[in-house]
């Protein structure tokens, strides 16, 4: 497996991000809350992310662009967990 977080990996499209916020359903583990919808489209991977930080809570850029960095990093490195369970669960 490759450890990549390519463009077609990443959730970039306004309508998808809106539909995301409006309907979606929500985990909270502390600090991070996961949005989720699933959603049939075309494509080699099974999940598309975003990664947004806010700024009530981290005020200087800097700060929400190196968590975000972060964050992707992690997702990137460990990716493969999550597909090889939704694989499992089909």
């Amino acid at each position: 497996m490759e450890f990549t977080f390519t463009k077609i990996e990443r959730l970039c499209s306004k309508t998808a991000i809106d539909v995301l916020f409006s309907s979606g359903k929500s985990k909270t583990q502390f600090p991070i809350k996961l949005i989720f919808k699933p959603v049939e489209f075309e494509s080699p991977f099974p999940v598309r992310a975003m990664f947004v930080v806010p700024k009530k809570k981290h005020k200087r850029s800097n700060k929400r662009n190196t968590i975000k960095r972060r964050m992707r990093e992690v997702y990137r490195l460990n990716k493969h967990t999550l597909y090889q369970s939704l694989q499992h669960k089909n």
